[in-house]
């Protein structure tokens, strides 16, 4: 699988900066891909949002695992919702 890397996320209050309109385009592709069930591009979603997945774990109580399937799962069934 090609590995895409994006922007990272500004430090700053956990705020992501502006999508640079390439990487926003990039991102939409991905997304209707993976809405058709291309996994590697729903992989490419899911490594796009680690960041913010582990800053989310911080404020939910469960075991850290737990609390990254449950935001990965959240995030799968979303995108593949219609």
């Amino acid at each position: 699988m090609e590995e895409k890397k994006f922007g990272k996320h500004s430090k700053k209050m956990g705020v992501r900066p502006v999508i640079p309109e390439n990487e926003a385009k990039s991102l939409t592709v991905h997304l209707l891909k993976a809405k058709k069930g291309d996994k590697e591009s729903l992989e490419v979603i899911l490594c796009y949002f680690e960041e913010d997945i582990e800053l989310l774990l911080k404020f939910i109580n469960l075991p850290k695992e737990d609390g990254l399937q449950t935001l990965k799962l959240a995030l799968i069934e979303s995108i593949l919702k219609e």
